[in-house]
């Protein structure tokens, strides 16, 4: 069984640039089983292209991330596997801006007090504001983001944590230039 998460990139992130981190988390098959319906916009995409390897009992998630920093936190079955990725926001009115990413790191760690990431990965979106350092910058700074509870926004099989520009800038760990 597998989890399929398609994060949607919506502006400003989608146009300035920014930091996504993703966590995958393994849960129990009883508890796989017993997702929850909720807000899941990749369940009205008819576009997803991701739907085309999806198997009986496998899931398809989706969150919408606009900030700077997104950190998005989902499930995925024991024993099973887990794949996301990133898309732009299709805006009716206008053409959305091309998206380029790139995985900067991959591992464990951050998270904050009394939660441990084991399977983590920061992706940099290349923007006008954001620079591929800011997003490492933020990977390090990663555990002191949630101890400062960001928004917190829930979806189908995942939470979106969305930290505002002013949290963020108050808990970096800045490298000695």
């Amino acid at each position: 069984m597998k989890a399929q998460l398609t994060i949607y990139v919506a502006p400003p992130l989608l146009e300035q640039g920014g930091t996504v981190i993703v966590v995958a988390d393994e849960i129990p098959l009883n508890d796989w089983e017993a997702i929850a319906d909720g807000t899941n916009p990749a369940l009205a995409d008819t576009q997803n292209e991701k739907r085309k390897e999806l198997n009986p009992g496998d899931q398809l998630f989706g969150v919408v991330a606009s900030t700077k920093v997104s950190i998005i936190e989902f499930v995925y079955p024991e024993g099973g596997t887990y794949g996301f990725n990133l898309v732009p926001v299709q805006d009716a009115d206008r053409t959305s801006p091309q998206l380029r990413t790139d995985r900067i790191l991959q591992g464990e760690g951050g998270g904050g007090p009394g939660r441990e990431w084991n399977e983590v990965s920061t992706v940099h979106v290349f923007g006008s504001v954001v620079s591929e350092r800011d997003s490492r910058v933020v990977r390090a700074s990663s555990s002191m983001i949630m101890r400062a509870e960001p928004e917190k926004s829930v979806y189908q099989g995942a939470v979106l944590y969305s930290p505002t520009d002013e949290l963020v800038e108050n808990v970096l760990i800045r490298p000695k230039e």
